[in-house]
């Protein structure tokens, strides 16, 4: 491991096994801060680099079971992100308490929170993602400091926010999102005990 500018380090990988660990089973965190893994790029800049896009591994509360399919779970995966792998355990059916799959998500976008599916709203829960603001769905703030609240004579007026908060899956039956039904809470985070 080399210390390079900026706060990066370059690490070399004595085996693929080893790297493989280290991309997928973050994201990690170390004294209460993200340490993001990401594959060399030629000429990178330390300085002019912004983290953009990170793994992290997505769990699907109370999915039936005749959805643990790894090719419905990519479909379902497209829609949040870029899908990396399957949990082993959830493409065996050996857990039934939700499905978890790796993506790739870009963290400049308000993340997804739920899904529709043969007319059940599901919810879509980030391991890993403790900063996410429940008031716009983007990861870095919590919703007291909400960029898209508004002072307004002493009163906070939250912006809508233009990015989808809901998917549709592959299924013939959906229902229209609720008007009323908030698109962000604390589902979205998974809490380890």
């Amino acid at each position: 491991m080399v210390a390079i500018d900026n706060d990066y380090f370059l690490v070399k990988f004595g085996s693929v096994d080893d790297l493989n660990f280290a991309k997928f089973e973050g994201p990690w965190m170390i004294l209460n801060h993200y340490l993001i893994v990401k594959e060399w790029e030629p000429n990178f800049d330390p300085w002019a680099d912004k983290t953009e896009k990170v793994l992290v591994w997505v769990r699907f509360p109370c999915l039936p079971i005749e959805y643990y399919s790894g090719v419905f779970l990519r479909k379902i995966g497209v829609k949040i992100g870029r899908p990396v792998r399957v949990d082993h355990a959830t493409s065996h059916a050996s857990r039934g308490r939700f499905v978890r799959i790796c993506v790739e998500v870009d963290i400049t976008k308000p993340l997804l929170s739920k899904f529709t599916l043969e007319g059940r709203r599901r919810l879509i829960a980030y391991e890993g993602l403790h900063l996410v603001c429940f008031q716009c769905g983007m990861y870095g703030h919590n919703a007291e400091s909400c960029p898209t609240i508004k002072q307004d004579g002493g009163t906070t007026v939250a912006e809508q926010s233009r990015a989808p908060t809901e998917i549709e899956a592959v299924s013939k039956h959906t229902e229209a999102p609720a008007a009323t039904a908030k698109p962000y809470g604390a589902w979205m985070v998974v809490t380890t005990y």
